[in-house]
């Protein structure tokens, strides 16, 4: 970062670096290199004037380190899920009411609104429990994901050390501008981080990629 001013982002598509003035985040703008437009993240001018935030409690400082954002997974994530439950419910219903309606025999179909319900209900949990249980974490120094409710492992890798960060997204999820940020190191060849089911997902990368040198 320059200054309070002037800022540096980057493409969330060809990730090249762009510069301009602060009033730009949060606003829409269109890449010079690749032609496609995209979000100013407003964090990026969060950086550059927030003093201090409140580290997670799992969390040490590093001289120097400040915390950027901390975010957890969105009910959105599930999205597909609650329609495919929905949809089961619906139609089970249907065809029971047509059955006692027509007197005939309950069919196959009409155990669509058991599965349904209980598919939805299933949905519901996984989805509290899964919110609950992670937690993403990013600083001017690292990045770092907890997973756990009760017992707690944390991952990291440190900004410096990023190989690539790639966006993770799927027909529903970029409907309702959700995906997954995946994250390596030079260290490996895989992926060390995982951002699972994050809104806004673009934003985030670009705040990643704004810290990278």
């Amino acid at each position: 970062m320059n200054n309070t001013t002037d800022i540096d982002f980057f493409c969330p598509y060809c990730t090249q670096k762009l510069n301009g003035p602060a009033d730009l985040a949060g606003q829409t703008v269109t890449c010079p290199v690749c032609n496609k437009s995209f979000d100013i993240p407003v964090g990026i001018i969060e950086t550059t004037t927030t003093i201090s935030k409140p580290f997670p409690p799992f969390i040490t400082p590093l001289n120097g380190e400040e915390l950027l954002s901390v975010t957890r997974p969105s009910w959105l994530y599930f999205l597909g899920k609650y329609i495919l439950g929905f949809l089961c419910l619906l139609i089970g219903i249907i065809c029971a009411a047509i059955g006692a309606k027509t007197q005939s025999p309950i069919g196959v179909l009409t155990l669509l609104a058991f599965f349904g319900f209980f598919y939805l209900l299933w949905t519901t949990v996984k989805m509290l429990i899964f919110n609950h249980s992670y937690l993403y974490v990013m600083t001017n120094l690292r990045v770092m994901a907890k997973k756990g409710l009760f017992s707690v492992a944390t991952s990291e890798v440190r900004i410096s050390d990023i190989r690539g960060a790639n966006l993770r997204q799927g027909i529903v999820e970029r409907i309702f501008d959700v995906g997954s940020i995946a994250i390596g190191s030079a260290a490996t060849a895989g992926t060390e981080v995982v951002f699972k089911g994050i809104r806004k997902p673009r934003h985030f990368l670009a705040l990643i990629n704004s810290q990278r040198k």
